[in-house]
């Protein structure tokens, strides 16, 4: 799984950063890959072309809430994907309200919805805080939600991988006389083989233990709250919001935000293998601050860098950051 940050900022777009959309890419037994887009700020079909990233790829877009840096960017998206004649279904997540938002611009000239959605909504009034709500999957991917404290209905979610076979032994295959090729496929896939010699090969004699998916979860917009603590449980990477410094603690809390020691303080208490800060305010000129002042209580911590993947590793893993 590879998370890709295509807007960092917090409120309105700046020189230097876009507003808030990532690019969740997760491997599929299959298919090539999965791809759920986590909130759609303004421009993020641009970011998404700055990355080589066909729109028609998308097969789900997740919104935390309904925002404008978070949303606005949702009108293009879904205009583009018609004009590009988008046959297939695109899931469309998010809180209370989100239908109304997509009537309200279809019931206008600016947008003509021509592709087949399928739109849920989930009231975060109604979720539990104390625990994960599991939804229908995104093609085998797991998808749960829980409910932020925000200023609107607000609810964050995790995704997790599915697990993946375990490693062939190569050696093994040497020995029984097992040629490269197809052979190999279907051993990976599960399915029994016959050896040269006529014998039975079991794909679970000549495979490793099954590999566990690698999770992620965004926390955003929010105060500290139970549900970003729910999402955040043993969680390989943490995307969570850093909107404020320390130093602006009463602004957070009086505007429905945090800051990034309180991302911090949260990956260690939920036991985040590692913390991805996001979502920064054009307060602030440079993000070093909010760096420094979360490893400070949580080291695992880098910040988001937009168009620049980050690997999600499971276990014993990092991110990694490629280019």
């Amino acid at each position: 799984m590879r998370l890709l940050p295509l807007g960092t900022g917090a409120g309105r777009p700046t020189r230097d950063r876009y507003t808030s959309a990532s690019l969740l890419e997760i491997p599929h037994p299959n298919r090539p890959r999965v791809r759920v887009l986590v909130d759609c700020g303004e421009a993020a079909q641009h970011r998404l072309f700055a990355a080589r990233i066909p729109p028609n790829s998308i097969d789900a877009v997740c919104c935390t809430h309904l925002h404008g840096d978070h949303v606005l960017g949702l009108p293009g998206l879904l205009g583009t994907m018609g004009m590009d004649d988008r046959r297939r279904p695109l899931r469309l997540i998010g809180p209370t309200g989100l239908s109304d938002l997509i009537d309200g611009l279809a019931a206008t000239p600016a947008l003509t919805i021509t592709i087949p959605l399928e739109l849920e909504e989930h009231d975060p009034a109604v979720l539990s805080g104390q625990a994960l709500t599991h939804l229908t999957p995104i093609s085998e991917v797991s998808v749960a939600i829980a409910p932020l404290d925000h200023r609107v209905p607000t609810i964050g979610f995790r995704f997790e991988a599915p697990d993946a076979p375990g490693s062939l032994d190569v050696a093994r295959l040497e020995q029984l006389g097992v040629p490269h090729g197809p052979l190999l496929g279907r051993l990976q896939r599960g399915e029994p083989v016959s050896a040269p010699d006529g014998s039975t090969i079991w794909a679970s004699d000549v495979t490793g233990p099954v590999r566990a998916g690698s999770s992620v979860a965004f926390a955003y917009d929010t105060r500290p709250c139970e549900g970003a603590r729910a999402l955040a449980a043993g969680v390989d990477l943490l995307v969570h919001e850093a909107t404020f410094a320390r130093t602006d603690a009463s602004l957070a809390d009086k505007h429905g935000h945090s800051t990034a020691l309180d991302a911090a303080h949260l990956a260690e208490a939920a036991h985040a293998k590692r913390l991805l800060l996001t979502h920064f305010s054009s307060r602030y000129d440079t993000i070093d601050g909010l760096l420094d002042e979360a490893q400070a209580r949580f080291p695992e911590t880098s910040v988001a860098q937009e168009l620049l993947w980050v690997d999600v590793i499971r276990p014993g893993g990092s991110a990694v950051a490629e280019g």
